[in-house]
Formats: structure tokens, C-alpha cells, sequence
């Protein structure tokens, strides 16, 4: 394992453990940021890498969007005199150099081994975690683990769970990655995060169909009853044996059935384009929330493109993931839409997880459509 890998599989392994408050820099963006460098020193300064039609296809049209983020932004922290909009800014623009050089790297020199190694690894290492209630419950009884909220840690199980889904050729490695990514976001209560995981069940039924319809049905039935019965048992019984906190079952019921549409919809900000219509051509800009009547920022990716950045960003947003679903084939585009249809109720664009996870199903996608050989 070279530098610059160990440095990218470092910053996975760390990357469900927030110990730093929300909004710094946390130990997994500093191994990142250090990918990002060493791969620069050594692959595109020391000009060993080149770039091809195919990259450069969809990264600039990223590059636009994250071009106009910057814009906006620093318009308004002009305009207000505050600082806090260039934030966002940086988050897009680190996150942009993440995509970037994710997708070059696994696309020219990466290999399905060490991913498939450390996102089921670190996957596992979470189920024990929830499994033994080692964390934190800072919502009652939902599991945030290390995250700062419990939807975080379910969305960054959907994220994991895509790049095993892309790396992984074994049916029986992908169902029990499933399998614990439904445990450990039943621990979270997320309903999105449940959403999230059937669609790349349903992507994984696709893409093994063949298989589950083949001669050997019968052991292939007892594979899946297994790895159901586990998470069944895991998720009634309540593995944990050091649990501190009381949790049903009737609780995670509740949520599905108490779901108030339109309450949801305004804590979550998403009537503010419809509240504020002025925003919708250039966009309000990321920051000074109370100009809005609220202290907290909007809970969905798509709303907040949208009222943040307007119908130009969400435009440039669109042609990105666009040209992105356009090379997948279906059940590739049934893994990719989970963490996108989660993020209607969360804003994970920030969350660098989620950048990886595209990156790699970018380039594994690439490397599958022009015939390169097999990382």
C-alpha cells in the first residue's frame, strides 16, 4: 500500500467519528486533505497521471457548480459583511478536490480490494459499536454513534454501503454488509436511512438476479433467510449488553406511523423557497439563517441548492449528477439514488463520505465502460 492510499484509507476508517463540534474539521478530513496533497506531489505535479475525455466530462461541471457556490457566497459576505457564508464554500471546494482525486486515483491506479477491505471493515466495526452501545444517544433513544445526530450516522451507512455495493462482485458479501447496515440504522430510528438501504437492496436483487434464479436457488434462499433471521434477532432482542438507555421496538413504529408531512416540511426549512421567491433566480447565499426567521439551516440537499444558490446552482447540480446517473447502468443507478433520495430530508452534500462514495462509483463505473482491465 502506497502513501497516498494509506492516507485515503485512513480517512474512511476515521470517518464515522466526529470528536471535534460541529462544523470544524474532524480527524478524517485532516488524513483526506492529506490524500489530497500527496496525490497531487505525486501523481499530477510530477505529471504521472493524466486525465482523459471521460473525467473531465463530469468533473466540470462540478467545477462550475462549486465556482458559483463561491460566487454567491462571497457576494453576500460582501453585501453583509459576514464572514460565515464563505464557509460553505470551503466545505464544496474541499469536497470538490475529494471527488476529483478519488475518481482519478481508483479510475488509473485504484483497486477493489482495499476498498471493499476498509469500508466493510469499518462497516463492522460500527455494528459492534451500536451493537454494544458504545456511543452516544444525544436524541433519547436513537443511536448517533460518533455523529452529531443519529440521520448523519444512517446516511453515512447508506454512503458505506454503495461503495461495498460497487466494489463487491459477491452477492453474499454485499447481503451481509445489507444486513448490518439495517441494524445499525434501526439503532438510529431514521426512516430515510431505511428507505435508503431497500433501494440498494432492491439494486442488489437486480444486479444478482441471475443468481438468485439459478440452479443452486435453494442455498441461495437459506443465504438470504440467514443473513435476515440475523438481523431480525440482532434488532429485537437488542444485542447491546452494556445499554444504558431503554429502547422498544413500538419506538421506531411510532416514527413511521407519526410521520406529520406538514410539520416535518417546515422544521426542515423546505417552504422557504416558497416563503422567500425573491432567492430563487441567484440563490440567498449559505449563512445569517435568521434572516429567515430561523437558527437552524435547511434539511435537504436538493431545498437548500435551490434557495441557497437558486435555479442557476441547482441547474449546474443537476447536469453534474446527470451526467453521472447517464454512464450507470440500472442497478448501479439503484445504489447512487440512495444517498440522493436521502438527502431530500438531510443536507449531506458537505459530508465527505458521500463525495467518496460518488467518486468511487464514478470510477468503477469508468473503468467498466471503457474496458481498462479490472481494479
Amino acid at each position: 500500500m502506497n502513501l497516498v492510499l494509506m492516507f485515503f484509507c485512513v480517512g474512511v476508517l476515521l470517518s464515522p467519528f466526529y470528536i471535534f463540534p460541529s462544523g470544524l474539521p474532524q480527524p478524517s478530513h485532516f488524513s483526506l486533505l492529506l490524500f489530497c496533497f500527496t496525490f497531487f506531489v505525486f501523481y499530477i505535479k510530477l505529471g504521472s497521471f493524466k486525465s482523459n475525455d471521460l473525467i473531465n466530462g463530469v468533473v466540470k461541471y462540478l467545477l462550475f457548480f462549486c465556482l458559483y457556490i463561491l460566487m454567491v457566497n462571497v457576494v453576500y459576505s460582501l453585501i453583509w459583511n459576514e464572514f460565515s457564508f464563505l464557509l460553505d464554500s470551503v466545505f464544496y471546494i474541499f469536497n470538490f478536490l475529494i471527488y476529483t482525486f478519488v475518481l482519478m486515483y481508483f479510475y488509473w491506479f485504484g483497486s477493489r480490494k482495499y476498498l471493499l477491505i476498509v469500508s466493510f471493515s469499518i462497516l463492522l466495526i460500527m455494528f459492534f459499536l451500536a451493537a454494544l452501545d458504545i456511543g452516544r444517544f444525544d436524541f433519547g433513544s436513537r443511536y448517533n454513534g460518533f455523529h452529531n445526530d443519529p440521520n448523519q450516522l444512517a446516511y453515512w451507512v447508506v454512503c458505506i454501503l454503495v461503495i461495498i455495493a460497487f466494489s463487491s462482485k459477491s452477492f453474499f458479501i454485499n447481503l451481509i454488509s445489507v444486513a448490518i447496515g439495517v441494524y445499525i440504522v434501526y439503532e438510529t430510528q431514521s426512516r430515510s436511512g431505511l428507505l435508503g438501504v431497500l433501494l440498494i437492496l432492491c439494486g442488489l436483487l437486480f444486479q444478482f438476479k441471475d443468481v438468485l434464479f439459478s440452479g443452486s436457488v435453494i442455498s441461495k434462499t437459506v443465504i438470504v433467510l440467514l443473513c435476515v433471521s440475523i438481523a431480525l434477532i440482532f434488532t429485537t432482542l437488542n444485542f447491546g449488553v452494556n445499554s444504558t438507555t431503554i429502547r422498544e421496538q413500538s419506538q421506531y413504529e411510532d416514527r413511521l406511523e407519526g410521520i406529520n408531512v406538514e410539520y416535518q416540511a417546515k422544521k426542515r426549512g423546505y417552504y422557504r423557497p416558497l416563503e422567500y421567491p425573491e432567492y430563487l433566480i441567484f440563490g440567498s447565499g449559505k449563512g445569517l439563517e435568521n434572516r429567515f426567521g430561523s437558527t437552524v439551516e435547511i434539511h435537504s440537499s436538493w431545498v437548500a441548492i435551490l434557495f441557497y444558490y437558486g435555479f442557476i446552482g441547482f441547474l449546474l447540480f443537476s447536469v453534474f449528477v446527470y451526467k453521472v446517473f447517464s454512464l450507470c447502468n440500472h442497478y448501479e443507478r439503484f445504489y447512487l439514488f440512495a444517498p440522493f433520495f436521502f438527502g431530500i430530508s438531510t443536507y449531506g452534500l458537505r459530508t465527505p463520505i458521500f463525495w467518496i462514495c460518488l467518486a468511487i462509483a464514478t470510477a468503477l463505473v469508468f473503468i467498466r465502460i471503457t474496458e481498462k482491465g479490472k481494479v
